[in-house]
């Protein structure tokens, strides 16, 4: 993310992607980009980490970078992006999984992610009503004639 102020919409995608997707089984490493006017670069993520802490937005790392290039400042900047670099490689390597993690199947597989990427989908648009299939099913079975209990658990399998 750029640096500045932390909004909603990287608290949505952090939410999307290392909560529903991966189901927080994927170590994740923040990149602030931007922090060249930052001495040291680290100064802006140290400042903002309780920002992020409070907004249950929790990282493996966070790395203040700067990744910007050419115009006049270029010769500033050469040395500023080889820091970043080598300050994202070592983050990387120091916070990757040691062994391949499947977060499809320790997740219940494709179609579990993909309910829970729609509910997410349907809380943040506040349309409860669209979530997944669960509800529709255990109403369809319940006009068939299974009980209200009965109906709910088997449409568990759905949720």
């Amino acid at each position: 993310m750029r640096i500045g102020t932390i909004t909603q919409t990287e608290k949505d995608n952090y939410d999307m992607f290392c909560k529903v997707i991966t189901n927080g089984q994927i170590p994740v490493i923040c990149v602030i980009t931007g922090c060249e006017n930052e001495d040291p670069m680290s100064e802006w993520v140290i400042t903002n980490e309780s920002t992020f802490s409070r907004n249950e937005m929790t990282f493996n790392a966070m790395v203040g970078t700067c990744f910007a290039k050419g115009g006049r400042f270029e010769q500033n900047y050469r040395p500023l992006r080889e820091e970043s670099a080598t300050m994202v490689w070592e983050a990387i390597m120091a916070h990757s999984a040691r062994v391949p993690v499947d977060f499809l199947r320790q997740s219940g597989g494709f179609s579990a992610v993909v309910r829970r990427v729609w509910n997410h989908f349907c809380n943040w648009i506040g349309q409860n009503a669209w979530r997944w299939i669960n509800q529709h099913v255990r109403d369809m079975l319940v006009r068939l004639g299974f009980t209200s209990d009965e109906a709910g658990e088997v449409a568990q399998q759905f949720d």
